[in-house]
Formats: C-alpha cells, sequence, structure tokens
C-alpha cells in the first residue's frame, strides 16, 4: 500500500512540474490563459507518462493512463493554487 501511495505522490508532483514547465512553453509560444495552458500541459504529460510507464510492461497504457489522468487531476489544482497572481 505504500508503494502505491508514493507512486501516486510521485506522479502528482512529477505531473504537475513538467506540466508547469510544458504550460510555460506555451505561454511563450501562443497567447492563451494561464488556466487553459495548464490544462493542455497537464493533458501532453499525462499521455506521456502513461506512455512510458507502459512501455515497461508494468501496467496497460489504459491503467496507466488512468492512473495518470487522475494525478493529472490533482495536479490542476496545486497548479492554480501556486500560480502568480497579475500585478
Amino acid at each position: 500500500m505504500h508503494y502505491i501511495i508514493g507512486m501516486f505522490v510521485g506522479a502528482i508532483l512529477g505531473t504537475a512540474a513538467f506540466g508547469a514547465l510544458i504550460a510555460w512553453v506555451l505561454r511563450k509560444v501562443v497567447t492563451v490563459s494561464m488556466p487553459i495552458s495548464y490544462i493542455v500541459g497537464l493533458i501532453i504529460i499525462t499521455i506521456l507518462g502513461a506512455w512510458s510507464y507502459s512501455a515497461n510492461g508494468t501496467m496497460s497504457f489504459v491503467d496507466a493512463l488512468g492512473f495518470y489522468a487522475l494525478a493529472s487531476f490533482f495536479s490542476f489544482f496545486i497548479l492554480l493554487a501556486t500560480r502568480q497572481k497579475a500585478a
């Protein structure tokens, strides 16, 4: 059970970090609001994370996609809570 909780917390932190990085790059390239860029970044990292996790055969792609989608759901609220407000 501890392994699953640790894996889930790591997935939340990882998707938040890499999703924010992708969102930052997206905002530099295209004019888009911050929450929308977070959503797009998290969708991209969810698919990449599920693909990379299912590549080693531990979990099927659909199971990994569900796992990372749930982690991205929580990551989105972390990103919204920690974003900088416009001055």
